[in-house]
């Protein structure tokens, strides 16, 4: 008996539609974003690189004051054709340590890339006061996990 007040129940539930509508909504911007990674590797893929160490101000560039930045030159011993820069996390606190006597040396390493979204998003400041800040955009980032050559 109970069996069939539960069948009756549930092809009831189908049967009713909601009381509650819901309008299509149309969103105005399409626009996405394609996330590539720098090292031409899946996000997360573990490999073995070979990097050059710079320093940010170099580059004469605001968002790159008074920090560390990794050029890569070759992923699992692969020449790269783009010069990529990018900023790191270092797990095993070796470069971080030894920073300033490395700038401008070539390093191998056991990396994986990641990122995440940072900057302000489109109109932001329509909610908000304005700061000075970056554009919303996805920023690709090393993970350090062991360093070849000390």
């Amino acid at each position: 008996m109970k069996t069939i007040i539960s069948c009756l129940f549930c092809f009831n539930c189908f049967l009713v539609k909601s009381q509650v509508q819901v309008d299509s909504v149309k969103v105005k911007d399409t626009s996405f974003t394609i996330l590539k990674s720098k090292t031409g590797l899946q996000f997360g893929t573990i490999a073995k690189l070979e990097v050059k160490v710079i320093n940010g101000n170099d580059f004469k560039i605001k968002e790159y004051q008074s920090i560390f930045l990794l050029e890569i030159l070759k992923v699992n011993d692969f020449k790269v054709k783009e010069k990529h820069f990018l900023k790191y996390v270092d797990e095993t606190n070796i470069i971080n340590e030894e920073i300033k006597n490395l700038i401008g040396k070539k390093l191998t390493l056991f990396a994986y890339e990641t990122g995440s979204f940072t900057g302000i998003p489109k109109d932001y400041f329509e909610y908000r006061p304005v700061i000075a800040s970056k554009n919303f955009h996805f920023e690709n980032k090393l993970v350090i996990l062991k360093i070849l050559n000390d």
